[in-house]
């Protein structure tokens, strides 16, 4: 005996039962299990495979009798934790092993059905001829007892086990003998009719994939720091480092590319494959066979969101469930279930190989692979799909074939032009639980995309995609041609701020290797701010205004339709907060990253259309930053300048600004205080053709830049908005009106003084097109009326946020059928009492028949004549936005919906009737009753005051679900102030499921109250 626990303690000291054979001598890669082990996860399971408890290793050791079950996943570690238990026997060093005399660490599928056991062992462990015969083994196991410890490795892998093996399992009791064996999670079934304890390997811990790394790779410290925190920031990436092989995998790839480190689950999975066909090597084309109709069911996995399949799903695509188990891709589930479910061993790895398997059908030669692949990618028919849903699988379906990556790009970018792929709903959102990372990118994606200016956002989304996609299939040339085309005419934009500089790099380096690309753009646009977010809005004055109200009252049924403002609120701080918290660890002094200029400074002379430069809370910039924004004026003859409360700013540029004096051509100043030298700078810039300056009440006037408006002798565009400025009229130089190319003027300030002067500039801007004026009073209302009517090009006019008395308004009625050019109207805010007046105002409102938006005052006499308007609308069959507020009444709705019920209201888009309090449930329910024909409407406004509150019949809400149900286009519904009960959603809801817009159909009818509701009885 003692001669064979020599030869014993020889073999498991030797070095090449420490290594575990993993990749290949290639990859050099070698793991001493003496000297490395991490631990593994482990518990035990009950008789209904349910587990118990959680082992130790040391808890393992101590209760390993009679027959012992560890059953786990491919690669989970089972073959390390029985070499690691006979290294630990063979060293003398474990006192919880000292009970064993003779260990024997017995591979079973290495053996032939035939091999006896005194065979077996002398093959693998102690050489030939040791043990003379069977008898003698069975004696010493007689004799020993449970002295004797078998570990048996890889037990069920092979179709039939040695007999030897099968017998000593079946009369273990007979010579006391103990058994540790390892099996696959499928292959357990008959072993677990032996097995007095059954153990299963869980999920490698994180901790111990880290401690790997780091010992393995030492002496590349900064490398495995990064990896650190890449480990950190991803949870799906935690998760595909579940199996101690996976760890591997991730460390034969680094160690195959030293140069080019980058830690990717894609890596990570294609040294998996690897390591699997090398191992099986003798069936590389069968287990190639294997991994194709594996990608078949994981890709029609991904587009149903199936990660659980049937024996019968397994069959519809012809993948083989052993060979698939074999070869390590899926896993099988059986206990507790009628019928077995498989696995792919995570979910990360079902969409790697979904991705794999797109972009082979899609650099296929038939065409009816690539038309499969293409009905699969017409699935991701949103932003948010691309972004979140899909992010992961788009990812690996763009890394392998530029062939492939071209025809996703091109079905990607016809997103851009989709009104519908900026939706926000998806049908379910399980995918955050498998990927918790994407909630919050999914959040802000969803935050920008509702943005009305979304356009730049979009072409970003998409570019950033692409070049990315293009770099990473080493296809960029390739690729290239597609991302030109979709580039033309397009705005893109990149952050200049130290927080998101780094996001734009792969953008940058496509315009450097195509600096031709730049001058497809329709403009570029840089921007700069602070890095910290804005405090939360201040709705103390909003709550005053509630307050004047009152508080609602309201059965606890519909106490829904109340939500606390100040919990908004309370959570919107915290949030700004805690991201203000993240904000501040980055630098916030403003740098221009050299990246930025080494790609402005490689144009080759190319040049973008429009280059634009937003500044947002800047107070300073360093003079360096200065002189490389000199390099940014270059790129274009046709600089726009934007500033938010960046008071200093156009000072601390001056140098940039000087260099590039004739190229600026647009200018907007917002709450920022101007001084006299930068005034003065701006007014060099001759050759401006627009002007925006707004001032909150706060910001001294900019007396210098008004008084020498006349020195832009190119403006066409001026917008001045100092709301309580009283004599913006007196500073405007008098030969501003003489150039007359002005085409848009917006003015909002108090004209108590120099009303009549302002008038006279009117008169002399004869193509003037856009005319927006904001003031509390107008002394010389009339000659404005006068003037404006000599401006035959005049297209938009709007008294919106002004004050007209009624005086005003019949001025206005008297001459509104001389703007016959008009496309806008918005008299929003009026007021109209007058009958005579108000009729007068409608009956020329028939003659603007170009008129494609119309804002009608309130008041009496309106509301009086609304019919009579109702009656013309006939004449006007461009209307695209009608807001008649306050206004109807039963009559006159009704006649509303017959008006568009017979194709009067075809082109409308917008339709607001809010604040009809006049209109009664009847009259309600008769207008959702008759509203039809109206294909294009896409928001309907009902609103009410909560203090006017109603609460309708079923039937009337019945009728207004079968009213929306006939508007094909309708998206947004605001109707604040109407009480639903789960009834009334419900049968919203179900409606809803078959609308056109059911992904984006939307009720918004919560008021937000800084009080609670009083909730009655």
């Amino acid at each position: 005996m003692n001669s064979w626990k020599n030869l014993l303690i020889e073999m498991y000291n030797c070095q090449k039962f420490h290594e575990i054979p993993s990749f290949g001598e290639s990859v050099g890669l070698n793991v001493d299990l003496d000297s490395l082990f991490a631990d593994i996860s482990i518990a035990s399971k009950d008789n209904k495979n349910q587990p118990v408890e959680q082992f130790t290793l040391p808890e393992i050791l101590s209760n390993l009798r009679d027959i012992t079950m560890i059953k786990g996943k491919a690669g989970s570690g089972k073959s390390a934790l029985l070499r690691k238990i006979a290294i630990l026997w063979a060293s003398g060093q474990c006192p919880m092993l000292n009970r064993f005399k003779l260990v024997f660490y017995i591979s079973v599928s290495a053996n032939k059905i035939q091999d006896t056991l005194e065979n077996i062992i002398c093959k693998q462990l102690i050489g030939p001829a040791v043990i003379k015969s069977q008898e003698i083994l069975q004696e010493m196991m007689k004799h020993l007892k449970n002295q004797i410890l078998f570990l048996l490795d890889d037990y069920g892998l092979m179709e039939t086990s040695p007999e030897a093996i099968e017998e000593l399992l079946l009369k273990s009791h007979s010579y006391s003998s103990c058994l540790a064996v390892t099996v696959r999670t499928d292959k357990g079934k008959k072993l677990r009719q032996y097995a007095r304890n059954i153990l299963e390997i869980q999920n490698f811990p994180l901790n111990s994939t880290l401690y790997l790394i780091k010992n393995l790779f030492s002496h590349e410290i900064e490398n495995v720091m990064s990896f650190f925190i890449k480990v950190e920031k991803s949870k799906s990436l935690q998760t595909t480092l579940n199996s101690p092989l996976m760890t591997l995998a991730h460390c034969a790839f680094w160690i195959q590319n030293p140069q080019g480190f980058a830690f990717s689950d894609k890596h990570i999975f294609e040294a998996y494959l690897a390591y699997n066909l090398q191992k099986f090597s003798c069936n590389t084309e069968r287990m190639l066979s294997v991994i194709m109709s594996c990608g078949d069911l994981a890709l029609n996995g991904v587009f149903h969101s199936c990660f659980d399949f049937t024996e019968v799903d397994l069959n519809k695509f012809g993948v083989d469930s052993e060979e698939a188990l074999k070869f390590g891709l899926l896993c099988k589930f059986s206990a507790q279930r009628l019928c077995p479910v498989y696995r792919f061993i995570n979910t990360l790895f079902q969409e790697f190989l979904a991705g794999k398997r797109i972009g082979e059908l899609l650099e296929s030669d038939l065409q009816e692979h690539i038309d499969r692949g293409l009905h699969y990618l017409q699935c991701i028919n949103s932003f948010l799909k691309m972004e979140g849903q899909y992010r992961y699988f788009l990812k690996y379906a763009t890394r392998n074939s530029s062939k492939a990556t071209v025809k996703i790009l091109s079905q990607l970018f016809s997103l851009y032009d989709k009104k519908n792929a900026v939706d926000c709903h998806l049908e379910n959102r399980e995918h955050l639980q498998r990927h918790p990372e994407l909630q919050m990118k999914e959040a802000a994606l969803m935050l920008q995309l509702q943005h009305t200016d979304s356009d730049s956002f979009r072409t970003y989304l998409l570019l950033n995609f692409a070049v990315n996609a293009a770099i990473q299939c080493r296809g960029l040339q390739e690729c290239a041609p597609v991302i030109l085309q979709f580039l033309t005419g397009k705005v893109m934009f990149i952050s200049l701020s130290p927080v998101a500089a780094c996001c734009y790099d792969r953008l940058l380096y496509f315009i450097q290797k195509y600096p031709e690309s730049i001058a497809l753009l329709s403009c570029f646009t840089c921007i700069i701010n602070s890095g910290i977010f804005s405090q939360a809005p201040d709705f103390s004055e909003v709550s005053k205004s509630f307050e004047k109200h009152g508080v609602p009252d309201v059965e606890q049924e519909y106490s829904s339709a109340f939500l606390s403002l100040p919990e908004i609120v309370q959570e919107k701080e915290k949030q700004i907060k805690e991201a203000n918290q993240t904000l501040s660890l980055f630098p916030q002094s403003f740098t221009i990253r050299d990246s930025v200029i080494q790609t402005f400074s490689a144009l080759q002379g190319h040049k973008a259309p429009i280059f634009k430069l937003e500044a947002t809370k800047v107070s300073a910039v360093p003079q360096s930053e200065a002189e490389k924004l000199k390099v940014l004026f270059s790129s274009s003859d046709h600089i726009k300048l934007r500033l938010n409360n960046s008071s200093g700013f156009v000072q601390d540029i001056g140098s940039a600004i000087e260099r590039h004096l004739d190229c600026f051509k647009e200018c907007t100043i917002n709450n920022t205080f101007l001084s006299k030298e930068e005034q003065q700078l701006l007014l060099k810039m001759s050759s401006l053709e627009s002007l925006e300056i707004a001032n909150s009440k706060d910001i001294t006037f900019p007396y210098f830049l008004i008084s020498g408006l006349h020195r832009f002798t190119c403006l066409n565009e001026l917008s001045i908005k100092q709301p309580n400025y009283p004599d913006l009229a007196g500073h405007i130089p008098d030969e501003f009106g003489k150039p007359e190319n002005i085409r848009r003027l917006t003015v909002s300030c108090d004209f108590a003084k120099g009303s009549t002067r302002f008038v006279k500039f009117i008169s002399t801007l004869t193509k003037l097109e856009v005319l927006n004026l904001h003031f509390k009073c107008f002394p010389d209302f009339k000659g404005l009326m006068t003037s404006i009517s000599l401006c035959n090009y005049l297209k938009e006019l709007s008294f919106y946020e002004s004050n007209l008395q009624e005086n005003d308004m019949a001025h206005l009625a008297n001459t509104i059928n001389n703007f016959t050019s008009l496309n806008v109207l918005n008299l929003g805010n009026q007021t109209i009492p007058s009958l005579d007046v108000s009729e007068s105002l409608v009956l020329g409102l028939g003659s603007l028949v170009n008129l494609e938006k119309l804002f009608l005052p309130k008041g009496e006499g309106m509301e009086q004549k609304a019919k009579l308007f109702i009656g013309q609308i006939h004449k006007l069959p461009n209307l695209q936005h009608l807001s008649m507020t306050g206004i109807l009444n039963d009559e006159s709705i009704c006649e509303l919906g017959c008006a568009m019920q017979k194709g009067h209201l075809r082109k409308l888009f917008h339709l607001a009737l809010d604040l009809s309090y006049q209109v009664t449930e009847s009259g309600w329910r008769e207008f959702f009753q008759t509203v039809n024909n109206v294909p294009e409407l896409n928001l309907l406004n009902i609103n009410r005051m909560y203090t006017h509150q109603v609460k309708f019949q079923p039937t009337t809400v019945k009728s207004f679900v079968q009213c929306v149900s006939r508007l094909p286009s309708l998206v947004t519904i605001l109707m604040y102030g109407w009480l639903l009960d789960k009834d009334d959603l419900n049968m919203f809801n179900i409606m809803k499921e078959s609308h056109p817009q059911s992904n984006s159909l939307t009720i918004y009818y919560q008021w937000f109250l800084p009080f609670p509701a009083n909730i009655k009885g």
